[in-house]
């Protein structure tokens, strides 16, 4: 069975906003996040007419702050649920993508070469093997000529991430049947070449101490205890007061974090930014 079906990995039951707010908070206020704003105006000048696809979209978190940025969105995912539950959040946060219903590694060609920026975040180091390319040749699929391709993948010298996944593997809390194998800069690149992307740029998108606060400090420290208690933790909610619009788009406005050594070679995300010629 190809990862792709495994569907019930994705299943999403129920939504809580305050929880997508403090996510896109987040994501809005990372290096990588302030590096993709940058390569964007650089390469388009504006917001304003680009035609953005998230691919494996979720409930398209990304989609959202592309969309309070002034793009124009649409969302593609293989699980109806996430579809269904996607229109649900991009309302609550005033956008109206496009949803589609399609698989990544099948979509119909009616829609190649039709948006300025393919991207995805998290999705492609859940394939393998051959669908390990074939998802970067739907990006490029998708892209128009002198278009954009971003991909968000972990960083296989993501050191806090590797030894969160090894604990979480170990104390048998890792999803059974989900496939994440992360990427060195050197496969990414490769791969990206084979699917014919040019003016490839990779880079680290995060924090190595918000990495070990995240990964070690709450994910470890939280899969410990229910191993022991037995006990499901429960997240602190973030209240949402106000506009979250205007609240977002005024932290990715004010977005200029550094990155140190550590940062930029061992924290946990890489990204790829690429064009199609």
């Amino acid at each position: 069975m190809k990862n792709i079906d495994n569907v019930h990995h994705w299943d999403i039951d129920s939504l809580e906003y305050s929880e997508i707010y403090r996510d896109l908070r987040n994501w809005a206020n990372t290096p990588g996040f302030r590096i993709m704003k940058r390569e964007i105006l650089n390469h388009f000048k504006t917001f304003g007419k680009i035609r953005f696809v998230e691919l494996g979209a979720g409930i398209g978190k990304m989609s959202i702050l592309m969309n309070i940025l002034g793009g124009k969105t649409t969302l593609i995912d293989y699980n109806k649920s996430a579809i269904e539950q996607a229109e649900k959040a991009q309302r609550f946060f005033g956008c109206a993508p496009e949803l589609l219903l399609e698989n990544a590694l099948a979509l119909p060609q009616s829609i190649y070469g039709q948006y300025d920026v393919a991207m995805s975040f998290g999705v492609a180091e859940h394939f393998l093997r051959k669908e390990r390319t074939a998802i970067f040749h739907s990006h490029h699929n998708l892209a128009k000529n002198n278009g954009m391709v971003i991909i968000w993948v972990p960083n296989a010298w993501g050191l806090c991430y590797r030894i969160s996944h090894g604990i979480r593997k170990a104390l048998g809390k890792w999803p059974k049947g989900l496939t994440e194998m992360p990427f060195t800069r050197r496969e990414l690149k490769s791969i990206a070449s084979k699917a014919g992307l040019k003016n490839i740029k990779i880079f680290c998108g995060g924090r190595f101490l918000r990495d070990f606060n995240y990964f070690l400090v709450s994910n470890v420290s939280g899969a410990i205890r229910k191993y022991l208690m037995r006990k499901k933790d429960e997240k602190p909610l973030l209240h949402i007061e106000g506009n979250p619009r205007e609240k977002l788009g005024e932290i990715m406005k004010h977005n200029e974090t550094a990155q140190g050594f550590l940062d930029k070679y061992f924290s946990y995300p890489l990204l790829l930014i690429a064009l199609k010629p």
